[in-house]
């Protein structure tokens, strides 16, 4: 058997991130791709256990920033890849009261007050008491799995599943390549790490995966096209689907990930979710329940992304802890983690009232981390 591989360039893991930058230098028009994936499947995990949400919304400002200019990317997506997985134009709708989070990250979108009457009309549900509606048309729905099958199918990329990266190997302050768990080596030229909750097993990253249960819930009427709604101030969020309404109370319990798992469903999720309804969304307290599962969420320290090169290696790049926007931000967190190396090659999005792109590169950088260094030296 063959005991090694080789790739000018190779991506660690098969998620949306990974997907993503395997697009992007595919369209930025490199070849020698690699993808590897400790899975049977691509998106097995926390991409494709997602609510499918696209939204702009983000207490972080440049989080914001980055997901204005990837709900860009995704407008665009279909003139390049014509059958990708279809965009839904539902809008969504914030609520919550007279606190500044209602219009974080909309401050450079288009926004506007919903009365509580057209808010029922929209979505059947009455708008809790002491509480504002703002809605934003630009955001909607994809289905997350399907485009990460789709991103990496039209890509360039090799994928080679069910192979665990077991370390880096460098040499001279230089990324050589990996070494797999089964003892084979691949030779790269550059790496790009997207492992979500397994990016931090490498090089002890500040990361932290979190589970969220969602929930599907019964409904006489389906209202597959309405808005997705997220209350700020209950901490609950729900969105038309096909059985009915998915909701979820946002939940955040620390998880440790195993391979070939997925999350499992525990009782304090039904119970926060059980509490958040009656409290706000009373007409929604009753319905049954038809099924539920548990994705991964994955945070750094101040919620901000990790991208771009590793400063200790040449040649080694990161695009992970994207924790809850691994949809609408992918594409151009993927852009912006391989700017550094690509430069104008690589397509970001657009946003003209936003941050510049050195300034966004140096908010998601690794450095940025007052306490790296330490954990490095540790």
């Amino acid at each position: 058997m063959n005991r090694k591989l080789q790739a000018e360039f190779v991506i660690v893991g098969a998620g949306l991130a990974g997907a993503a930058v395997a697009e992007q230098l595919t369209k930025a028009g490199h070849r020698d791709l690699l993808v590897i994936e400790q899975e049977s499947e691509a998106g097995w995990h926390g991409s494709g256990q997602n609510a499918g949400m696209l939204r702009q919304h983000a207490s972080n400002p440049f989080t914001a920033a980055l997901a204005r200019r990837g709900l860009h990317l995704h407008r665009s997506l279909r003139d390049r890849l014509p059958a990708a997985p279809p965009l839904l134009a539902t809008g969504s709708v914030l609520v919550g009261g007279q606190g500044p989070e209602l219009a974080a990250g909309y401050r450079a979108g288009h926004t506007e007050r919903l009365p509580a009457a057209r808010f029922e009309e929209l979505t059947g549900m009455q708008l809790p008491a002491q509480s504002r509606a703002l809605y934003c048309p630009d955001d909607g729905l994809r289905e997350a799995k399907a485009l990460c099958h789709h991103l990496l199918e039209h890509s360039a990329a090799t994928l080679q599943m069910e192979a665990r990266v077991e370390g880096l190997h460098h040499q001279g302050g230089r990324v050589r390549g990996l070494v797999l768990e089964d003892g084979r080596s691949i030779e790269a030229e550059r790496v790009i790490l997207c492992g979500g909750a397994w990016s931090r097993d490498l090089l002890d990253l500040p990361l932290q995966p979190f589970k969220r249960h969602l929930f599907v819930l019964s409904q006489r009427q389906k209202r597959t096209s309405m808005p997705w709604v997220w209350d700020l101030d209950g901490e609950v969020y729900f969105r038309g689907h096909e059985e009915g309404l998915l909701v979820s109370a946002c939940d955040d319990i620390p998880e440790s990930p195993r391979r070939g798992e997925q999350p499992a469903c525990g009782p304090e999720g039904l119970a926060r979710l059980h509490r958040a309804l009656h409290e706000r969304w009373p007409q929604l307290a009753a319905p049954r329940l038809v099924r539920s599962w548990a994705g991964l969420r994955v945070l750094s320290p101040d919620d901000a992304f990790i991208l771009g090169p590793d400063p200790r290696f040449t040649g080694l790049a990161w695009c992970t802890g994207l924790g809850g926007h691994g949809l609408t931000c992918a594409l151009s967190a993927a852009a912006l983690a391989l700017r550094p190396w690509l430069g104008d090659q690589v397509d970001v999005g657009n946003d003209p009232q936003g941050p510049d792109l050195n300034t966004l590169q140096q908010a998601h950088s690794l450095e940025r981390l007052p306490f790296t260094k330490e954990i490095w030296d540790a």
